[in-house]
């Protein structure tokens, strides 16, 4: 069957291997010159089951008041941005309490323990070398109290199969010695050794490599400007290079698939969440952190990618804008070096390198992956701050969904149906 993925990030791709796989004659279409070139270009790097929170939580809408007008919140409403999310905004509210934030959490966990497994058989299959580190991360928490809830959380989770260990803040500095002149100010952490990190654009940019080994054609500079209907299904899109026909559609677009299904009836809701990463060497430092290091209080993540740290924090809600804020910037490494203080010096404006990247996020977390109401045109999106993380499990997913066989994990909670 002649299929189309609309997307040339690491869901779209990863979604054509396995549909390749699988026999069908597939074309990803993108609009950049190469695959990967958004929110899978130089995000945190991390690909952690352990974060599986949703970023709709019971503190969230009063974190969010909060940050009206400050520059240096972590999670920002910018206010000019409120107009054009109000029903987003208010599906997001109403998953902010204590019940559907545990829900969303399990749902999350489901998927990116499953994902973690693919992702496993896809290293056997894709020979590639991306900088992975399996050394596990370590979330720190400042605060004994929500180091306490942290805990009690992590044990709700045992049954799904999530791993953690508790520790104390001298074991934090034994985990990652890096954190030791900063320990003495930690309530404790929790350390999860299946987590992993590495360059999910080295890695998107050989499973493009995979994909076309097994048939996969890619149209670069191409933009999707609609779909040809053809009674309950489609029979193909429009585009600006011209129409393309095919028996099956894929929207791997991330948050600019919104837009596009709209005109065709569907509302997907999601939301563009930008998020910032600072990418700095390493070579000289001997003692660079190498597990990841995720702060829960300051709200950063650090991870090694080889021989830099990419410093990684930010969410804001401000529409497509892509600007990367020299302020916000400031205010992460700021907090980073609070903790590793090492890394202010080592901070040099001809090596240090700052991006910004749109998270395609859901009001209650998890993706939507699956069926639409057209009958031949299937959703990858909405994997948010988890992205890489989820990619291989729902690409796996969808692609399942397409050849008619069922999928290896329950979809409840992570379809389209859930927002009827």
């Amino acid at each position: 069957m002649k299929t189309l993925v609309l997307g040339g990030g690491i869901s779209g791709i990863l979604t054509a291997y396995f549909l390749a796989g699988d026999g069908h004659e597939v074309i990803v279409v993108e609009r950049h010159g190469g695959v990967a070139r958004e929110a899978s270009f130089a995000n945190a790097g991390m690909v952690c089951p352990s974060m599986a929170e949703p970023w709709g939580s019971p503190g969230a809408p009063s974190g969010l008041i909060r940050s009206l007008g400050r520059n240096d919140a972590p999670l920002r409403l910018r206010i000019g941005a409120v107009p054009g999310m109000w029903r987003w905004g208010l599906r997001f509210l109403g998953n902010c309490s204590h019940e559907r934030f545990r829900r969303n959490t399990r749902t999350n966990v489901r998927l990116a323990l499953y994902s973690a497994e693919v992702f496993q058989m896809l290293r056997e299959d894709i020979d590639v070398a991306y900088d992975l580190q399996r050394v596990g991360s370590l979330r720190i928490h400042t605060d004994a109290k929500v180091h306490e809830e942290a805990a009690r959380a992590c044990e709700a989770l045992t049954e799904l199969g999530l791993t953690y260990r508790v520790v104390d803040a001298a074991e934090c500095a034994r985990i990652e010695p890096a954190l030791g002149p900063a320990a003495h100010t930690f309530a404790g952490g929790i350390f999860y050794p299946d987590d992993e990190n590495g360059d999910c654009f080295k890695f998107a940019q050989a499973a493009s490599a995979a994909a076309r080994a097994r048939g996969v054609s890619f149209m670069f500079d191409t933009t999707v400007t609609g779909f040809i209907a053809d009674g309950d299904s489609l029979s193909g899109i429009d585009s600006d290079r011209g129409p393309l026909r095919a028996e099956c559609v894929v929207v791997a677009l991330g948050s600019r698939g919104v837009d596009l299904v709209r005109r065709i009836g569907i509302d997907l809701p999601i939301y563009p969440v930008k998020g910032l990463s600072i990418t700095v060497p390493v070579a000289g430092w001997d003692g660079a952190p190498r597990v990841t290091i995720v702060d829960v209080g300051r709200k950063f993540g650090v991870v090694r990618i080889g021989d830099s740290l990419r410093v990684a924090g930010s969410a804001e809600f401000g529409g497509f804008d892509e600007t990367v804020d020299p302020d916000r910037c400031r205010v992460i490494l700021d907090n980073a070096a609070e903790v590793l203080p090492e890394l202010r010096r080592r901070l040099d404006p001809k090596t240090t390198t700052r991006w910004a990247g749109l998270r395609p996020t859901t009001p209650d977390g998890p993706p939507i992956l699956g069926a639409s109401p057209i009958r031949n045109l299937f959703i990858n999106t909405g994997g948010g701050h988890l992205g890489w993380t989820f990619a291989p499990g729902a690409a796996r997913i969808v692609a399942d969904t397409i050849s008619g066989r069922r999928a290896a994990i329950d979809l409840d909670g992570l379809t389209l149906a859930r927002f009827r």
